[in-house]
């Protein structure tokens, strides 16, 4: 176990809100399945906090690279009816077999794995057709903003980032997907967690995922989270965040990556 384990999943928690926002809208997206028993896996379930608050019609399953998450899992798990597999922090795939649940999601996990696009190509291989994907992580796709997981770096790092950053951005107005990775983040470098993000690895853009799973997999987009046209722009940052919002491949700018994603039928 790392030494900021214990302190990382202690501020996750605190900061788990399951009577609002994006976490409560999943509960109730799968509770109100029309299934009289519903097969999910959460992706980066860290201590398992979803599986002690789904009904009993849901078959619950997670995974993790945090051995001590899994273990704090299992030691957690109520109703002992989840079941919790430790992955390797390497890993492209996803011990499961095809079709084999009818919901997966992550809740800020996605940017946590090391090859994002291939864990959501093995998302979708372990959905049933038909069966939905719902993703929350944080939406960093402005080449401009700041990533406190690249703080420890020098001026020259983080200029040549801005710049590969920028080229990505680019990239995606011609349908290419860079899916943008940090080999060593706050994190892995400094054994510290401080600061939102310290430890994040993929550059998430919400256009590059859901455009991604859209052209790749044929993915319908049923919601994502975008900032409301109907929000009346108050002050000068507002006002930058709408016009920003407006360039090529920016619709989602200014919202986190919240998107929910069907997978076709047969």
């Amino acid at each position: 176990m790392n030494d900021y384990e214990k302190f990382y999943y202690k501020k996750s928690k605190e900061k788990s809100d399951f009577t609002g926002g994006p976490r409560k809208h999943i509960l109730d997206i799968i509770e109100n399945s029309r299934k009289d028993k519903i097969s999910v896996l959460e992706l980066g379930c860290g201590e398992g906090e979803f599986s002690n608050i789904f009904s009993q019609k849901v078959k619950y399953s997670g995974v993790d690279v945090s051995e001590f998450a899994i273990e704090s899992a299992q030691k957690k798990n109520i109703s002992g009816s989840g079941k919790f597999f430790l992955i390797d922090s390497d890993s492209r795939m996803l011990p499961f077999d095809d079709n084999k649940f009818d919901f997966v999601f992550g809740v800020y996990s996605l940017e946590h794995f090391k090859f994002p696009k291939e864990m959501l190509n093995e998302a979708v291989r372990v959905l049933t057709h038909g069966g939905h994907l719902i993703l929350l992580a944080p939406n960093l796709e402005f080449p401009l903003s700041y990533i406190n997981a690249v703080r420890h770096k020098d001026g020259f790092y983080k200029i040549r980032l801005y710049a590969l950053r920028i080229w990505d951005y680019f990239g995606r107005i011609f349908g290419k997907s860079s899916f943008r990775t940090i080999k060593e983040n706050f994190t892995s470098a400094t054994g510290k967690y401080e600061r939102l993000d310290d430890d994040l690895v993929y550059i998430v853009s919400s256009y590059e995922v859901i455009s991604y799973l859209k052209n790749k997999h044929y993915m319908k987009e049923i919601f994502s989270d975008k900032m409301s046209k109907a929000e009346t722009a108050k002050g000068f940052k507002m006002k930058i965040k709408k016009a920003i919002a407006l360039l090529p491949t920016m619709k989602y700018y200014g919202s986190v990556l919240f998107a929910v994603m069907q997978k076709k039928t047969e």
